[in-house]
């Protein structure tokens, strides 16, 4: 049987519209037109998403639980992010409290009762490469760290996925919250970003956490909540992307089949992950990434690396690259997490 493909036309596509809102260093040259780039690649952004759809609601935070652990306090809450859309978030209480916050929004296949497996809970070592339990590290160090589950995930799924099974609570809603949202103009990164800076609008009504010391961080899926969060929002003083931070030609223009949350209306025709790095600058920014991770695309670590150097190019603009680090594993798909906490102590 003979087929006729689209793909090498799609490719062509790609290459003819060019990224209209990418970081160009003859345009950008210092802060002031940096700023003018930054502001509207921002509502490019908030454009494509649909973002500027997305209608804010009282928050009506509740808490429903309260759990002592070793090291800290693990309290449920629920907050509303839009009108009758809820948000549950486990809030981890350090006990000795240094001031400072984190988001950890999750990745794939869970929801926030990942993020919040113990170290010593004997799962830990078969969670370790999406960064499970890392919230807790924070935790016992000091930090407040908020873990959320986004749209579509753990408490948040739409009747298809739900259930107890394990299979089920592996199980996402992402395509169908992004099929009903593509209606309207938005999509689910709009959803998951606009919630996550709504769990930031509650962590500033907590007079124990000093706002100017918020920050984020995240594996794979939750790597891509991290980078969007940051690049559109000044209040994330520090961002953790680990697992999620490429050329979008070779990780998703050319690996279509990957989660439908990671595709935005125009985004191919807008800017790069480099550019939303450099959009970070001056803020501090760490990326992780794994040599033999896949979904970076064929070329692995080679498609991510041209994208750091666009990231760096913004943080020059402040002469601050040393507020922009890579952190390169010998791995793959996975959460190794050594450069994390002194990148924290020195830059949030």
């Amino acid at each position: 049987m003979t087929y006729f493909s689209v793909r090498d036309y799609m490719i062509a596509q790609f290459d003819r519209f060019g990224m209209e809102y990418a970081f160009d260093v003859n345009d950008v040259t210092d802060e002031a037109s940096f700023y003018r780039w930054q502001a509207k690649a921002r509502a490019r952004l908030w454009e494509i998403t649909g973002m500027n759809y997305c209608l804010e609601a009282p928050l009506e935070p509740k808490m429903l639980e309260s759990t002592e652990m070793r090291g800290y306090t693990r309290e449920k809450w629920l907050i509303q992010t839009e009108p009758s859309v809820y948000m549950p978030f486990y809030l981890l209480r350090p006990e000795n409290p240094n001031g400072k916050a984190m988001l950890n929004p999750h990745g794939h296949g869970g929801g926030k009762e990942n993020s919040v497996i113990d170290f010593d809970d004997p799962q830990f070592a078969e969670k370790t490469r999406w960064g499970e339990g890392y919230a807790i590290k924070l935790a016992r160090e000091g930090y407040f760290v908020a873990c959320p589950d986004a749209r579509g995930s753990g408490e948040r799924r739409e009747a298809g996925q739900q259930g107890d099974e394990p299979q089920k609570a592996m199980m996402n809603s992402h395509r169908e919250i992004n099929q009903m949202a593509l209606g309207f103009g938005q999509c689910m990164v709009a959803y998951m970003v606009w919630d996550l800076m709504r769990l930031i609008d509650f962590l500033y009504t907590m007079p124990e956490i000093d706002k100017e010391h918020i920050g984020c961080f995240g594996m794979s899926g939750g790597g891509q909540q991290t980078l969007f969060l940051a690049a559109l929002d000044d209040r994330v003083k520090v961002a953790v992307t680990s697992g999620y931070f490429y050329g979008y030609k070779e990780a998703l223009m050319l690996q279509p089949g990957n989660c439908s949350c990671n595709f935005v209306p125009h985004i191919w025709r807008t800017l790069d992950h480099g550019d939303l790095g450099a959009m970070i600058a001056p803020r501090a920014l760490l990326v992780e990434s794994g040599r033999k991770d896949g979904l970076n695309g064929a070329p692995l670590i080679d498609n991510v690396l041209p994208q750091v150097d666009i990231a760096r190019r913004g943080f020059a603009i402040f002469n601050a690259q040393d507020r922009l680090h890579h952190s390169i594993h010998d791995g793959g798909h996975q959460w190794v997490g050594t450069d994390v906490l002194p990148f924290l102590e020195k830059w949030l």
